[in-house]
């Protein structure tokens, strides 16, 4: 879903034009914005929690010449989802319980089975020696 495809919908659900939907989700993801951009987190009960970590500076190595790099600050943001959007995310897709409004890809053309591959045995064996070509 785009941002666009999301305004059209709070504009449904409010009954109201796509401008009303677009300053109301405008509203909301700036004041997620500016909560995180000041070092809180936000909680949206049932749906998820947003975070923000900051990482300290430290010590890392170059892999190519091993030489000592030093990395500063770094802005960590999280995302755990709720148990309200886990379930129907669930209940969505495994359970089957989704209106579909898009209709799905064609198919591709089914193509022959691949054979099952032999089960490897415990051991391998040594590789066979090759004798030198004769001229």
């Amino acid at each position: 879903m785009t941002k666009e495809e999301l305004v059209g919908v709070v504009a449904d659900n409010l009954e109201t034009t796509k401008a009303e939907g677009e300053r109301a989700l405008a509203a909301v993801l700036d004041a997620i914005t500016d909560t995180l951009a000041g070092g809180e987190e936000v909680r949206l009960a049932n749906f998820a929690t947003f975070t923000v970590k900051v990482n300290e500076p430290r010590t890392s190595r170059n892999p190519r010449t091993g030489d000592a790099v030093e990395l500063g600050e770094t802005v960590r943001l999280g995302f755990r989802p709720g148990k309200g959007l886990k379930d129907a995310a669930y209940d969505t897709l495994i359970a089957g319980t989704t209106k579909k409004t898009k209709k799905a890809a064609p198919k591709a053309k089914a193509k022959a089975p691949k054979a099952k591959a032999k089960a490897s045995p415990a051991k391998k064996a040594a590789p066979k020696r090759r004798l030198p070509r004769k001229k």
